[in-house]
């Protein structure tokens, strides 16, 4: 029987089967691969959401933000719809 450091058995960390260092680090490493898997999945959606915007869409953003006249907006749509 493994008794740590100096005979007395240490806790968690000192590598004893039951309950020991091994799981606890197994533990971990598994909720940290989570969170890192999470964090990605979570982020890549959101970047998605931006990339949708369509060329029209855009074109009325443009128009409501005052970058362009009703006019070119006017001759941009026509060229969109073609």
């Amino acid at each position: 029987m493994y008794r740590g450091l100096n005979g007395i058995n240490s806790g968690l960390l000192s590598g004893t089967p039951a309950f020991g260092g091994y799981y606890l680090m197994i533990g971990l490493a598994v909720i940290l691969t989570a969170l890192i898997v999470y964090f990605l999945v979570r982020n890549r959606h959101s970047l998605r959401a931006v990339e949708k915007d369509t060329p029209m869409e855009v074109l009325q953003k443009r128009l409501i933000n005052g970058e362009i006249t009703v006019e070119q907006f006017v001759e941009m749509r026509q060229i969109l719809r073609k």
